[in-house]
């Protein structure tokens, strides 16, 4: 996994180093996020994710695609322990 962060933004790459049951060698799942600071003590969030599917094949069948959007995510937080709960 190799990530980088910068204010309310991150990128990561995580990449799968061998071959498993639910995926092979080389493929890589992408998460973009940004996350700004809103008022009265919340926090926004929104993520973006794709995933690229390497070559090898052991476990999985062949994919069709090199890559494909995998989930969109929006979120709103706000910490309790300001709340008084």
């Amino acid at each position: 996994m190799l990530g980088l962060n910068y204010k309310e933004f991150s990128v990561s790459a995580q990449t799968l180093l061998n071959n498993v049951t639910f995926g092979n060698q080389g493929d890589t799942y992408f998460l973009a996020t940004y996350a700004p600071a809103l008022p009265a003590g919340f926090t926004g969030k929104v993520q973006l994710a794709a995933y690229y599917y390497g070559d090898d094949d052991e476990f999985t069948g062949p994919t069709t695609t090199d890559f494909a959007f995998r989930h969109a995510t929006l979120g709103l937080s706000h910490p309790l322990g300001a709340t008084g709960a």
